[in-house]
């Protein structure tokens, strides 16, 4: 997949995407601030949160980069999309149990910052 050669239609589909895409993660950062925000959590809080989240990203994705070959594309992005959902899970059913956030926020990469998941798997 990596290394083919692209014409410019699929360069410029592959840009839009990353952009949309990209976009999109920037935004999360800002909708999860307000949704902590409107369930009550302090500033400070979520501000160890995003850390814990930030940390959490950078070792999830540097074992996820360094491995993906090793498993497989397809199982790493299936291991990476169900950590995704179960965090979202626990967003869902523990809002208003701080340290299950950080738990799924850590675990599921629920990235506060524009950083592409899904770099791992070129």
């Amino acid at each position: 997949m990596c290394g083919e050669t692209f014409g410019p239609t699929d360069a410029k589909l592959i840009l839009v995407a990353t952009f949309v895409r990209m976009f999109s993660f920037g935004w999360i950062a800002v909708i999860l601030f307000l949704y902590l925000i409107a369930i009550g959590y302090t500033p400070h809080q979520i501000g160890l949160l995003y850390t814990f989240t930030l940390c959490g990203d950078l070792l999830i994705s540097l074992y996820l980069t360094t491995q993906a070959t090793r498993h497989g594309r397809k199982t790493t992005l299936l291991v990476s999309a169900l950590l995704k959902v179960v965090a979202g899970i626990g967003f869902g059913y523990f809002s208003d149990q701080y340290w299950v956030l950080v738990v799924c926020a850590t675990v599921g990469v629920i990235s506060p910052v524009c950083v592409d998941p899904f770099l791992y798997l070129c």
